[in-house]
């Protein structure tokens, strides 16, 4: 088996990280590491380089983002870098790896939605064909919607299927369970690629449909993969043997543990970045990054027989870590007036907002990567390089970009041939409201997000040609596939675009049906739900998505109680509990609900009746957080306050009425109740000491004790608490809404990221691959 070693000198922890691991798992050996004995003095002359270029789980994203202006097609740029490489002479592959075909994870409800999944894969499949792909591998959803279909689609289009734990059960040779290209020059290295295919764990999630009576039939993937490495060595003389894995991390371990293998392609989890490889028993794991949205380039490159591969990677992220490093370097010379290191450790080290050891280390390992970037631009053996390619420019018209009618015209075809009833919408209750349903009551709201993108997205579908795309819907439209929504592609969005329900996710059309339950809680307590921007404002898709920045563009102006639809029904409600209370129907429930119309209403008795209804309910946080955020709405913020306060003196550790309490100190409707101390006060005891153990269970609480520092002026602790929350949980739309509310600066969020990426580089090269469980835990990576 051939060795991938790391270079031997001293430098940044992150490169000694993976030399150690390499040394461990290279251990002492009678004859040069990756020699074959029985060949050692008969080999061939090796002398050359191959580029490999990966796309990982494309997932029909060949052509970018149909809806946008996307200026990097990657599978287009990707045939052209290859394209390049060979036209220079070198040896260079393009491979699509995992799911790549149809783009969601939505599960076809009906045989139309069947369809235009299965020409969106078709599609594809012809853009691939013209990329001249050299080999997929494909994933469980592409599987899921036909392995027959699958095999036709890529023989008629000459793309390689590459599975090597496959059997094509009509034996038409539609699949390859290895792959050996010719090199390019005689002295070339040889490789042998296999591919993994993924054969449980998709059908629980995306109900898959089994492929036992289908053309193509899945055997274990450790079994197939060992058998098919083994008979390769022993029938073929072979530099590398990769695999192309489309399984998960657990799963990719267990290849590098056969001991027949060089190198797995493949990804360890979502997240995992191009630029990551790690080392387990002298083979190698490079991470390929999901979702299509970067090429990894992997470069073999053999100097004069040897083949003994050290890890030049790293080249690329010092680079980029160095300049995040001066950056950082740079904000501190501006803060404290030198440039002297050992200055600025001492200077550091008396600040008690910096983490003055912290800080020494960080120089440390600045000077340690500065000296490893220096060897490793001057080393010139044999190595292994993996990285995030250069794409070049394409053109508009460029064969492999997809025309825009494509889909649409493709689909209207299959529409024509099949015999199938006209689509029909069930009007079931409680069903997803339309835009119209909420315009009678809410009218200025209406006509605020009909100016939104949002209103117009579904049009966007239209213009390119992609309305009856299930892949699309469920990002340009409301209710798609959802129950009390619709599900048949060609009715034509009738829930109005991105609507009031994509926010407002708790709310059904019970919610208008009678003036009683407008008023209950149940149904009214629809506080935007912003944690779903996420699910399709992704960085593949919005890269540039500030929610905090854009939240004020999209969401509607707040509900004017006095406005006369919404005093009407206040009335109504009224009227409707008088008549219960009459019939001897009046309940615990309806004395809430009239409780709060009187005091939207402003009738001072009403807040007598709130503080009653209170006191009842001791045992109760659901009602007492309704009550006390409705006190706090309504203009009576101290009462709120007093209610959340007096039932925590009873139940101090419930989370649900603690935030609560904890919100109206900082951000009461009253701005004279405001008392951020006491919320400081509060937080010290709520939050335990240990950030670690803390930010991820009580993420709410720690932005929360940003505010408080900030608003008692203590905005240095503020600013160093922030930062830390940065590094940790970046993502998280709490944390940026602060950064906006409190304008931290660039130059500190930049320093956080850094340090962020840096301990994540630092954890994944410094700690071995280990694997748990069972083939059951093979799934989508």
């Amino acid at each position: 088996m051939r060795r991938i070693s790391s270079l031997g000198t001293a430098r940044s922890s992150l490169v000694a990280g993976l030399l150690t691991s390499c040394l461990l798992s290279c251990g002492e050996q009678a004859s040069a590491p990756g020699e074959d004995p029985a060949h050692v003095g008969d080999r061939r002359h090796v002398d050359g380089q191959v580029h490999l270029l990966q796309l990982n789980r494309l997932q029909g994203m060949v052509d970018g983002i149909p809806c946008i202006e996307d200026p990097e097609p990657v599978l287009a740029g990707a045939s052209e870098l290859r394209n390049s490489l060979r036209d220079a002479g070198d040896q260079a592959y393009l491979v699509c790896v995992g799911d790549t075909l149809v783009s969601t994870k939505y599960a076809p409800a009906n045989k139309i939605d069947h369809m235009a999944l299965d020409v969106e894969s078709g599609v594809t499949m012809e853009a691939l064909g013209a990329a001249r792909v050299d080999a997929l591998v494909p994933g469980s959803l592409d599987l899921s919607f036909g392995a027959g279909a699958l095999l036709d689609m890529a023989a008629e289009r000459g793309v390689r299927l590459l599975i090597t734990n496959a059997n094509d059960k009509k034996g038409l040779g539609r699949v390859v369970s290895s792959w050996m290209p010719e090199p390019s020059a005689p002295d070339g290295p040889r490789l042998a690629f296999l591919g993994a295919a993924p054969t449980r764990g998709a059908d629980k999630a995306r109900k898959m449909r089994s492929l036992s009576d289908d053309d193509l039939e899945l055997t274990n993937v450790i079994d197939a993969v060992g058998a098919e490495a083994e008979r390769i060595r022993s029938e073929h003389d072979i530099d590398f043997l990769v695999v192309l894995s489309a399984v998960a991390g657990t799963t990719n371990s267990k290849i590098l543990d056969l001991g027949t293998v060089d190198l797995v392609i493949g990804s360890r989890d979502a997240s995992s970045e191009v630029r990551d490889i790690a080392f387990r028993f002298g083979a190698a794991l490079a991470v390929a990054a999901p979702l299509g949205k970067e090429v990894g380039q992997t470069i073999i490159r053999v100097v004069d027989n040897d083949l003994n591969l050290s890890d030049v990677s790293e080249q690329y992220l010092l680079e980029e870590k160095l300049k995040r490093e001066d950056i950082w370097l740079g904000q501190f010379v501006e803060r404290y007036g030198t440039s002297d290191l050992d200055q600025l450790r001492a200077t550091a080290q008396a600040d008690p907002s910096i983490d003055g050891a912290g800080f020494a280390e960080r120089i440390a390992f600045l000077e340690q990567d500065r000296a490893g970037l220096v060897e490793m631009a001057s080393y010139t053996g044999s190595a292994i390089d993996h990285r995030v390619a250069e794409l070049p420019k394409v053109s508009a018209d460029h064969a492999v970009r997809i025309q825009p009618g494509a889909f649409a015209e493709r689909f209207a075809a299959a529409l024509a041939q099949a015999d199938l009833p006209p689509p029909q919408r069930t009007l079931e209750h409680p069903r997803i409201p339309s835009p119209d349903d909420c315009y009678e009551c809410h009218q200025e709201q209406y006509n605020f997000w009909s100016q939104t993108p949002h209103a117009q997205a579904f049009e966007s579908l239209r213009e390119n040609q992609r309305a009856s795309d299930p892949s699309c819907l469920e990002c340009h439209s409301t209710g798609f596939g959802l129950e009390g929504g619709y599900d048949d592609v060609r009715l034509e969005d009738p829930l109005g675009g991105v609507s009031c329900f994509a926010c407002h996710d708790g709310v059904s059309t019970l919610h208008g049906s009678n003036a009683r339950r407008t008023m209950q809680p149940l149904y009214v307590w629809s506080i935007r739900n912003e944690q779903k921007c996420g699910k399709c404002h992704t960085e593949r898709r919005s890269p540039d998505f500030d929610q905090p920045l854009l939240m004020d563009q999209v969401a509607c102006p707040p509900m004017d109680l006095l406005a006369s639809p919404i005093v009407s029904t206040r009335i109504e409600a009224l009227e409707i509990l008088a008549e219960r209370e009459r019939e001897g129907r009046f309940n615990d429930a309806d004395r809430f609900i009239a409780a709060r119309a009187r005091l939207a209403g402003g009738i001072s008795s009403a807040l007598d009746e709130f503080l009653a209804l209170a006191a009842e309910n001791t045992d109760d946080a659901v009602t007492t957080v309704q009550i006390a955020r409705l006190l706090d709405r309504y203009g009576f913020s101290k009462d709120g306050q007093e209610v959340a306060r007096g039932y925590l003196m009873e139940h101090s550790g419930e989370e649900s009425v603690n935030l609560a309490y904890i919100h109206m100190l900082l951000f009461p409707s009253d701005e004279e109740a405001a008392d951020p101390d006491t919320a400081l006060t509060r937080l010290k005891f709520l939050i335990p000491t240990d950030l670690e153990e803390s930010q991820a269970k009580h993420i709410a609480f720690r932005c929360y004790e940003v505010d408080a520092l900030y608003m008692t002026g203590a905005e240095r602790k503020g600013e160093s608490l922030l930062t830390e929350l940065i590094a940790t949980q970046g993502e998280d739309h709490r944390i940026r809404e602060r950064v906006q509310r409190w304008n931290l600066a660039p130059r500190l969020l930049e320093l956080a990221r850094a340090a962020a990426a840096e301990a994540e580089a630092k954890a994944k090269t410094e700690v071995p691959i280990r694997h748990t469980g069972g083939e059951d835990d093979e799934t989508d990576p």
